[in-house]
């Protein structure tokens, strides 16, 4: 039994390519064409803005929000990115008005350590803080690799006036499948 068990496991990464997939967020399909969201967002009657750069054809940008934020939910906005009309990246962004730029953090640590727990340890990328002139900013990312080009990065970032004693802080989580993304401006794609 152990051996069958084995083997299908053995099959099922074959079929992937050897390659961990990472999930999209909110029920999305990597590849999925912008309807099956636009559809999601109008049941939900969010805003929908859209962007089409001249400069990058194939690049249409979807951001929806709604005020309160994203309904069930406690993120605020979405912004979901296609190359020639298939969804690659996934971006959700959680402000937290009232609230306290420690309070955002201890947050976004909280997100982070349940997301460990549904993928695996996160690397650190980074992590700051800079006072000028009376304000104190932090930053702080993270990120999940399961397969080169495949990656979640958590983004956290705050600016408090030291003199008045008042802040903000708000995270992101950007996920991101390369395999589907357009060429980076300048730089050509690989020949196979």
């Amino acid at each position: 039994m152990r051996f069958g068990g084995l083997l299908v496991l053995v099959l099922l990464l074959q079929s992937l390519g050897g390659q961990v997939l990472l999930k999209a967020p909110f029920g999305r399909t990597w590849g999925e064409e912008p309807t099956a969201l636009l559809q999601w967002a109008g049941e939900l009657k969010m805003d929908v803005f859209v962007e089409l750069p001249a400069d990058r054809p194939g690049l249409e940008i979807f951001t929806f929000k709604k005020k309160g934020g994203i309904p069930g939910h406690t993120a605020d906005t979405l912004e979901a990115r296609y190359h020639n009309g298939k969804l690659y990246e996934v971006t959700v962004n959680y402000e937290f008005p009232g609230r306290t730029p420690d309070e955002v953090r201890t947050s976004f640590h909280k997100m982070k350590d349940a997301l460990e727990k549904r993928h695996g340890k996160f690397r650190l990328n980074g992590r700051g803080q800079n006072a000028d002139d009376g304000f104190l900013t932090r930053e702080e990312s993270y990120h999940f690799e399961p397969s080169p080009g495949v990656f979640l990065l958590m983004a956290y970032s705050s600016v408090e006036d030291t003199l008045r004693k008042k802040g903000q802080g708000s995270y992101s989580l950007l996920y991101h499948n390369g395999r589907l993304a357009p060429p980076r401006p300048g730089v050509l794609p690989k020949k196979e």
